[in-house]
């Protein structure tokens, strides 16, 4: 997380390729395993408790009828 909050300080259109490559992480997670879901939801909170990213991101996920691995995430 360090490093990307770094580089999005160099150049701020690096938190768009950021968000964008987690709303694609975020259309596949249902074929990750229990460690990527982890890792992937760890970073992405980092960077949203460091405010370089907006909670809002999340927003691509069905919560009406979430799978097991959006439950993962979300925990």
């Amino acid at each position: 997380m360090y490093v990307a909050k770094k580089i999005v300080e160099i150049n701020k259109k690096i938190r768009y390729y950021l968000i964008v490559t987690f709303y694609d992480k975020f259309k596949v997670i249902d074929n990750f395993n229990l460690r990527k879901i982890v890792n992937l939801s760890k970073f992405c909170s980092g960077l949203a408790s460091d405010n370089i990213i907006s909670i809002s991101v999340i927003k691509s996920f069905n919560l009406e009828e979430p799978s097991e691995q959006t439950i993962i995430f979300m925990k």
